[in-house]
């Protein structure tokens, strides 16, 4: 490895395999990409060139810079089918443990450390798969996910576990493991029911492993009927697959597949569970009856309602504008109000004026006749006084010749 990893495991960490059947597809660049952020450490690519063409190098360039010691790519003499390919990455694999990744898929960055660690937990176990999501063409998810849990018998009847979820031990290998290249389509699917005879396979419940719909044996779009259907292209890969093993299964294995097959209890259960779905059906049509009955007595009541009620919007209406009406009326007499008031405020104000003015009067008359009186009692005491009486003859004289001087100027 040219360039260090903080995350690298030990020396002593088991080599991994990856075992990449390249056409040339240019998805290749994103599938070495996924293998390049894997949070295991160490790995090898095995990067076959089933073509025999020569993969281009602008598809694994980057990895090959960082990682040239840990790729190595097999050119073979003639094209290979995909079994021969898958056999050719065994043959060159070194790891202690394998898996395939072909060009147009790839794994989330815990797939292989998830995996080992499921493996080393459970040390009699010499295969784990992961789940699998199914994405386009262009690599967006889609809602269609493989996540069987493993069992053996269905995996008699069909391959439900995508290649490139799986991680096994070398020792499978050991034991006879290999891909029959007489077949070209469901080859995984014979290898791992060579390997069911060797060890069972944990299924992992985590999706980390992204399979691409449209590669070149994409059997899972193939509709139910099309699988069975004589002169279907699926069909006769799968009926390979079954002419082969049904001279090695035994008897009772056999008879554990068709077992698996017989739907009789199954069906005689949802006989049941129809029938008691037509009964209950029959008792929801009776309620339902009686509810469209409640219903249209309903509606008549909700009708009439509604006429009672615009009755008594208008009636609304009407006591709204009467309303309305004396609000105005109101409003005009408070102010006709607040202008008498104003007029009384003002006739008080002068009314109080008019008051304080009587009384000033009155305070004067008292005055007045208070000083007549003391005028009167001042002449009273002057006619009484002597010098009055002395002084009596004086004043006649004066009138008296006061009177004689007028007649001499007439």
């Amino acid at each position: 490895m040219k360039n260090s990893d903080k995350n690298a495991q030990p020396q002593t960490a088991p080599l991994v395999s990856i075992i990449c059947r390249s056409i040339n597809r240019p998805q290749l660049a994103e599938a070495l990409q996924s293998v390049r952020v894997q949070t295991y450490k160490p790995i090898e690519i095995i990067l076959v060139d089933s073509l025999a063409r020569g993969i281009s190098a602008d598809l694994y360039r980057d990895y090959y810079r960082d990682y040239g010691d840990q790729i190595r790519v097999v050119t073979p003499e003639k094209p290979l089918g995909r079994a021969a390919a898958a056999n050719t990455g065994l043959d060159h694999a070194r790891g202690d443990y394998l898996m395939f990744l072909d060009d147009d898929d790839w794994i989330a960055p815990d797939h292989i450390a998830n995996l080992l660690d499921l493996l080393k937990a459970n040390r009699s176990i010499k295969a784990a798969y992961s789940s699998v999501r199914k994405v386009t063409l262009a690599g967006k998810p889609t809602e269609e996910i493989f996540d069987q849990p493993y069992d053996v018998v269905l995996l008699r009847r069909d391959n439900y576990i995508p290649i490139h979820a799986v991680l096994f031990s070398r020792i499978l290998l050991t034991t006879g493991c290999r891909f029959d290249e007489s077949l070209d389509i469901y080859e995984d699917w014979d290898f791992w029911l060579q390997a069911s005879r060797q060890t069972e396979m944990r299924h992992l419940d985590r999706i980390t492993a992204f399979y691409r719909q449209g590669g070149g044996s994409d059997t899972a779009v193939i509709t139910n009927e099309s699988r069975y259907a004589v002169g279907n292209v699926i069909a006769g890969a799968r009926s390979a697959v079954l002419e082969k093993w049904k001279s090695i299964w035994t008897g009772a294995e056999l008879n554990e597949l068709i077992g698996s097959m017989d739907s009789s209890a199954e069906l005689s259960a949802l006989a049941e569970e129809i029938k008691g779905l037509h009964q209950t059906m029959g008792n929801l049509h009776e309620r339902l009856v009686k509810a469209d009955a409640a219903t249209r007595v309903f509606a008549n009541t909700a009708n009439t309602l509604r006429r009672e009620l615009s009755s008594a919007n208008d009636a609304t209406r009407i006591v709204e504008n009467t309303a309305n009406t004396l609000r105005r009326e109101l409003s005009s007499a408070n102010d006709a109000l607040k202008q008498r008031l104003t007029e009384l405020n003002a006739l008080h104000n002068s009314l109080e004026e008019l008051r304080n003015s009587l009384e000033e009067l009155r305070n004067s008359l008292e005055q007045s006749h208070s000083n007549a009186r003391q005028l009167n009692r001042q002449l009273d005491v002057i006619y009484h006084s002597l010098s009055w009486r002395l002084m009596g003859p004086f004043r006649r004289l004066k009138r008296l010749l006061g009177s004689n001087s007028g007649r001499h100027e007439n």
